[in-house]
């Protein structure tokens, strides 16, 4: 990750805020199941638990292609993933308000 686990360091280490904080730095990236699970150092299972509440809400889009295969991204239209994003940049950049 960029400059280091924000969400997690404030919310504690959980699997769905490691998952949310990789989504949220990386937030112009599409990336599979497995990438995710990587890059938040959780299993490929955990983040199948964790994205399911977050596209039901519409933080993270989904998109099919292949029969089985998926990739996910924060959704920039929704207004919860545009929150997170500001709230990450503030936590990270405290000084430039």
């Amino acid at each position: 990750m960029a400059k280091g686990p924000s969400l997690v360091k404030i919310f504690g280490d959980t699997p769905q805020v490691r998952l949310l904080d990789v989504l949220v730095k990386y937030k112009d990236t599409t990336m599979h199941l497995s990438m995710l699970a990587r890059r938040a150092r959780v299993s490929v299972s955990s983040v199948e638990r964790c994205l399911s509440p977050l596209i039901k809400q519409g933080i993270v889009s989904d998109i099919r292609f292949f029969k089985q295969r998926r990739i996910f991204h924060l959704n920039p239209k929704n207004s919860i993933a545009q929150l997170l994003v500001e709230f990450i940049q503030k936590i990270d950049n405290p000084s430039s308000d």
